[in-house]
């Protein structure tokens, strides 16, 4: 696929999703390439995605504010569309800054722009909580504001969900019945509606 800006070097290990909304791609951290170099980044790009005959896909790096998470790879990211039109970002797991898994949960914000957000440590009111985690993966279901994450390395079979309302984050382990996939990582998932 051509495309022009953005980052001139290969990534590994970030989080990326699809912007149905704003037809766009947006990448959060991982390993970045600089020759025969590699650095972790906690870097928040976009590749806008026009139908071919509309141009050529265009990458740009968020300008961003706010306490960022520490260099991630290995992480989940998530995109809720919210009901006053704006977009929130969820960065949850990865190796944040360090060399086993974390759990930290983080928020980006778009409030004003596409191009524009703001960080935000989020501290749910739970005490349960899902372990450390990285190379898991998460989904988002628009219709009731909430983040499943399940499998990766540093859990077991578990499957979480996490509720975002008016009253904070909540994080709430699923019970599950029938034959349980067995533990995986690296894997992908998604949410049908």
């Amino acid at each position: 696929l051509a495309s022009t800006g953005g980052p001139a070097t290969a990534f590994l290990e970030c989080a990326a999703v699809f912007d149905a909304t704003n037809q766009r791609m947006l990448l959060v951290g991982g390993w970045y390439f600089e020759g025969y170099n590699m650095a972790l980044q906690n870097n928040v790009w976009t590749l806008s995605l026009p139908n071919p005959s509309a141009g050529t896909p265009q990458w740009t790096q968020i300008e961003m504010s706010g306490t960022p998470p520490p260099w991630a790879r290995a992480h989940s990211l998530v995109l809720a569309d919210e009901a006053d039109g704006t977009q929130t970002a969820w960065v949850y797991g990865g190796y944040q800054g360090g060399s086993e898994p974390g759990n930290g949960l983080y928020r980006l914000s778009f409030a004003t722009d596409l191009y524009h957000g703001e960080w935000a440590t989020v501290t749910p009111s739970t005490a349960q909580r899902p372990p450390a985690l990285a190379y898991h993966q998460a989904s988002w279901q628009p219709e009731r504001n909430r983040m499943f994450i399940f499998g990766g390395a540093g859990a077991a079979d578990e499957t979480w969900m996490l509720t975002d309302s008016a009253a904070g984050a909540t994080w709430q382990p699923l019970a599950r019945s029938g034959v349980r996939p067995p533990l995986r990582a690296g894997h992908f998932q998604f949410f049908v509606a």
